[in-house]
C-alpha cells in the first residue's frame, strides 16, 4: 500500500511540474475512401483544432500529444454520367507519441499513434448541386497515423501525416468483400503558445 501511495504521489508531482504547452493548428486534408466506388476520387477539405504537448521524461525530446480536430473528409465519385461529392465531417481525436530527433529547439520530429473519429455530418452533393443526407456511413472511424514535421523554435510547426482507417466507413458495403477504409493526407501549420 505504501508503494502504491508513493507511486501516485510521484506521478502527480511529475505531472504538476511538467511543462505542458497548448497550441492551435489548421491545414489541408486530401481524403478518400478505399474501394467504395469504382471511379473514386479525392475530396479536398480542411481541418482546424487544438492540441496539448505533454513531456515524457526529463529531457526536451519525447512528448505525448492529444489533439481535438474538426476535419472535412470524404471522397468524390466521378464517372461518365455521375459527379458526386461525399461530404463527411468528423471530430477527430488523435493520441500521438511525438519524438523530436534531438533536444534542439529548431528540429524535425515524428508522430505516430491511433486516432478515433466521430462522424458529425454526412451529405452528398450531386452534379446539380442538390445536397441530401445519405445516412450510409458509420458514426465511428478508428485508424492509425504516421507523420513527420518541422518545428521552428518549438513554436511554429509544419507537419505532414497520413491516416489509414481500420474500420469500415460504410454501414452496409455494396460489395461484401470490400472494406471501405478512410485514407487521409494531412498538411498543417501549428502554433504552440
Amino acid at each position: 500500500m505504501k508503494k502504491l501511495l508513493l507511486s501516485l504521489i510521484l506521478i502527480v508531482s511529475t505531472i504538476s511540474y511538467a511543462q505542458i504547452t497548448y497550441g492551435a493548428k489548421a491545414g489541408l486534408n486530401i481524403t478518400n475512401l478505399k474501394d467504395i466506388h469504382e471511379d473514386s476520387g479525392s475530396r479536398y477539405g480542411f481541418h482546424v483544432g487544438g492540441f496539448a504537448t505533454i513531456p515524457i521524461g526529463q529531457n526536451n525530446q519525447f512528448y505525448f500529444q492529444p489533439e481535438l480536430l474538426y476535419s472535412q473528409q470524404g471522397e468524390k465519385n466521378e464517372g461518365e454520367n455521375i459527379n458526386e461529392v461525399y461530404q463527411l465531417d468528423y471530430i477527430n481525436v488523435p493520441l500521438l507519441f511525438k519524438p523530436y530527433f534531438s533536444e534542439q529547439d529548431t528540429e524535425f520530429y515524428g508522430i505516430i499513434g491511433p486516432q478515433v473519429g466521430f462522424l458529425i455530418s454526412e451529405n452528398v452533393k450531386d452534379q446539380v448541386d442538390t445536397i441530401y443526407n445519405d445516412d450510409e456511413y458509420n458514426t465511428l472511424d478508428v485508424g492509425a497515423l504516421l507523420g513527420v514535421g518541422f518545428s521552428y523554435l518549438r513554436t511554429w510547426e509544419f507537419e505532414f501525416r497520413y491516416l489509414y482507417g481500420f474500420t469500415d466507413a460504410v454501414k452496409e458495403a455494396q460489395v461484401k468483400d470490400r472494406k471501405n477504409r478512410t485514407s487521409n493526407l494531412h498538411f498543417s501549420i501549428g502554433y504552440r503558445f
